[in-house]
């Protein structure tokens, strides 16, 4: 990008100072090279030749048939090659934001001393469309939060015109013991977010983005982010909310705590009410899980959380005489999405007709929780639940009918459900199951039909 012929131009000089030129054409003697952040600032390279890479020099730009005086210059580094500059253009000499459009072309050139008190131009690059030369500001303000065991979002900002309204960014992350040659490349598009799932524990990584737009031909990659580092913890901690006023928590043990003395807190960050929860975990096993009662301000609400709240959830155990430390923690837990429902309760089995069965059951949770998917499971108490005939309602149904079950036969049902009005919903736990036994064949007249249908 930034192409175009680049040409030698020479002021007038003594006739010395020019007989290296006098009988040659113009020649290539540098590459120039600029690119726009979509706001007011050029950034360029210039491959200076041996002649010039030390001389004082600087770049100006203008823009072409605009009747505002639209210009900037800047001064080109000495101590490297390519000799940079960035320019910070104006109009009319005031600063102005979004200073050029899409149809905007620039003259620069590259002017450098003589040596001989005046100024020679060098390169020459017309006609430049600063919108095909888009190289926007590296990504800022990166963040990375922990919003579930195993599952750490990524965000940042960008810094960039409203008409640039395709970008794409890159990320790579990486343990920082590893270099970033060996790390892991993800791209992604239009969004301002990554989450990062099965990353080991107990392992300090780092991340960065780049971005680059895709509106117009020609946009490159910016430089990097600042890298974010975080560790990831020890042991996994996994929690649920049923919708009401219980928070339930796995961790998979460190092994050096399994049985260590331990309790899980949990507590509201954006609330102005002290809404928190605390349960103690058993030891002697490699998952240790307990449940908390959230209360509000010292109180138990039935509807203790709202979908617009966010905890912060610690796992804290003895490590010496009235010493307590943080062994693994996560923040901004989003109960309302990690909800996992009670299971039904009250499950009851009726006939109502000849080879008919009515299964119908309880559901408990938040008024406003009106999508709901159930699954049915029963078979023969004899036939292992993999063998189970299954099915799922997809509304908020609180009975089924079974039909054409084998007769004089003792079945079992069970009944779980998963709500869909939030994201990351997950089933619940089986109720538990209902028992009853089919009447003989010979009670049913000529029921003779042993298939199930569902």
């Amino acid at each position: 990008m930034g192409s175009g012929p680049h040409i030698v131009w020479m002021s007038a000089a003594p006739w010395i100072h020019l007989l290296p030129y006098l009988f040659l054409p113009p020649v290539v003697m540098a590459h120039l090279d600029c690119t726009y952040n979509s706001w007011t600032l050029l950034s360029c390279s210039w491959d200076a030749d041996g002649n010039f890479t030390s001389s004082p020099c600087y770049i100006s730009a203008n823009v072409v048939d605009e009747k505002r005086d639209i210009k900037g210059f800047c001064f080109l580094t000495s101590s490297d090659n390519p000799r940079r500059c960035t320019i910070n253009l104006t109009s009319d000499e005031k600063p102005v934001k979004e200073i050029l459009t899409v149809d905007h072309k620039l003259n620069l050139s590259v002017i450098c001393s003589n040596g001989m008190k005046r100024n020679t131009s060098i390169t020459f690059l017309s006609d430049f469309f600063a919108f095909h030369n888009l190289l926007l500001d590296p990504p800022m303000s990166t963040d990375i939060k922990m919003i579930n065991y195993g599952l750490w979002q990524l965000t940042w900002d960008l810094n960039h015109r409203r008409n640039i309204g395709n970008t794409e960014c890159e990320i790579q992350y990486k343990s920082v013991n590893q270099s970033w040659q060996d790390a892991q490349n993800v791209r992604v598009k239009n969004v301002k977010l990554f989450i990062f799932h099965s990353l080991h524990p107990d392992t300090q990584y780092e991340a960065k983005v780049r971005v680059r737009h895709t509106n117009f031909p020609g946009g490159r990659w910016s430089d990097w982010g600042k890298p974010v580092q975080w560790t990831t913890p020890e042991g996994r901690l996994d929690c649920t909310h049923n919708s009401l006023d219980t928070v339930s928590c796995s961790w998979e043990v460190a092994r050096t705590f399994s049985s260590t003395s331990c309790y899980l807190l949990a507590y509201v960050v954006n609330d102005s009410r002290y809404i928190k929860g605390i349960c103690y975990l058993p030891g002697g096993g490699d998952r240790r899980s307990c449940v908390m009662n959230i209360t509000v301000n010292g109180e138990h609400f039935s509807d203790a959380m709202t979908v617009a709240q966010f905890m912060n959830v610690s796992v804290i155990c003895s490590v010496g005489k009235n010493i307590n430390k943080m062994i693994t923690y996560f923040s901004h837990f989003n109960p309302f999405l990690n909800l996992r429902l009670d299971p039904p309760t009250s499950l009851d089995i009726r006939m109502i007709e000849d080879g008919t069965w009515n299964l119908s059951w309880v559901n408990t949770y938040r008024n406003y929780i009106d999508n709901v998917e159930t699954e049915v499971h029963f078979k023969p108490v004899k036939w292992s639940w993999k063998d189970a005939k299954r099915f799922t309602i997809t509304q908020c149904d609180l009975s089924v009918l079974l039909r054409d079950l084998y007769p004089d036969s003792l079945y079992e049902a069970k009944v779980r459900i998963n709500q869909t009005n939030f994201a990351g919903g997950r089933w619940s736990d089986w109720s538990k199951p209902v028992q009853w036994t089919t009447p003989p064949k010979d009670i049913l007249g000529n029921y003779l039909v042993y298939n199930y249908i569902y």
